[in-house]
């Protein structure tokens, strides 16, 4: 996260650079010529960031990805736990029945 803070706030200097350069346009094409590299460079180091950037974001989608898988397989298990548990309810309400029939058969 830190790192990611880190990239964005690099991308101050390249907006910064992009700024200074307009400005500079305008007031002296010689000067222009040396700020048109240092924007080149700039927008280099921005592309270089975004692919960075790009990176880490498909890092973090292959993580989401497995952790949506593991959530699948437990959301799987817990559905036939569900499914067992009904089952041994169901079994438990026959016995329950066959018991309370033989109860009332001795009573009688």
């Amino acid at each position: 996260m830190v790192n990611e803070i880190q990239l964005i706030l690099n991308l101050i200097v390249p907006i910064t650079t992009l700024i200074l350069f307009v400005r500079v346009m305008l007031q002296d094409r010689d000067q222009s010529a040396r700020s048109f590299e240092a924007l080149a460079l700039s927008l280099d180091q921005l592309k270089k960031m975004v692919e960075k950037l790009e990176y880490k974001v498909d890092e973090i989608n292959e993580r989401l990805n497995a952790h949506t898988v593991d959530l699948s397989k437990i959301d799987l298990r817990v559905t036939a736990l569900e499914n067992r548990m009904g089952d041994i309810e169901d079994r438990c309400g026959a016995h329950t029945d066959v018991l309370a029939k033989l109860k009332a058969k001795e009573k009688k």
